[in-house]
């Protein structure tokens, strides 16, 4: 389990999640982007929550890690979701790129 600094407060979740969340704001950070993840947490009680959480250039993040748990969170839809958001940002978008073909009619204007 880690904790997750944000503006808005500390939460609790698991270190995969706590480092995605990371890897996935460092990215947008990079890029100018925004988005809004859903995080699972636990409360200092033991409650499971979901934080919406808002990822921006300006913010800061940071992650306090600290042992393991026997009450482990359920990350897999949020790394799920994380793992797809940081994909994209390694996936180039197809409708970006022209394929070379000299031969093309859309060339014969160049």
């Amino acid at each position: 389990m880690n904790t997750l600094h944000t503006p808005v407060g500390n939460f609790i979740t698991t270190a995969a999640v706590a480092d995605a969340v990371l890897e996935y704001w460092l990215l947008l950070a990079r890029s100018d982007g925004y988005d809004v993840v859903d995080i699972p947490t636990r409360d200092a009680d033991g409650h499971h929550r979901t934080m919406r959480l808002t990822l921006t250039p300006s913010q800061t993040l940071a992650v306090t890690r600290w042992g393991t748990s026997t009450h482990p969170v359920r990350d897999e839809p949020a790394m799920a979701d994380l793992t797809t958001k940081i994909a994209a940002f390694h996936t180039p978008d197809p409708a970006t790129f022209i394929e070379w073909d000299p031969s093309s009619a859309l060339f014969d204007e160049i």
